[in-house]
């Protein structure tokens, strides 16, 4: 099994706060010219926000991992990770959002991309299934 040595997984995997509501994201989000308000993944109507690499695996609510979901795409996800193609598009998005210096509670200030595809890449290699 992989050692985790890199700071950001120590602190993402070992730091969980309690699960919340994502309703103030939703909110705040909603009609942000940078995140055209469907679901990420069907283009439906969103009604909630849901985490590329599953919540329960990194256990934080930062907008780098979160897209609009309708609730049937989100119920079919469930904690499980996108597939390469629609990851390949979320790297896409954040770097479309640093490029238009958007940044939700300046959570993109330490956001890696080469980090967040190791850390992509390390919750696949511990068992989270691709959906």
């Amino acid at each position: 099994s992989k050692i985790i040595t890199h700071k950001n997984y120590i602190d993402a995997l070992e730091n969980s706060i309690e699960r919340g509501s994502l309703r103030g994201q939703m909110n705040s989000l909603k009609g942000e010219k940078y995140l055209p308000f469907k679901c990420f993944y069907c283009t439906n109507t969103p009604t909630t926000l849901d985490h590329i690499i599953p919540w329960s695996f990194i256990s934080h609510d930062k907008i780098w991992n979160l897209v609009y979901c309708c609730k049937g795409c989100n119920g079919r996800k469930n904690a499980r990770l996108c597939d390469r193609k629609v990851f390949k598009s979320i790297l896409l998005r954040n770097l479309d959002l640093i490029k238009n210096k958007y940044d939700f509670n300046n959570e993109l200030l330490s956001y890696s991309e080469p980090d967040y595809i190791e850390l992509f890449d390390y919750a696949e290699q511990n068992g989270i299934k691709i959906w």
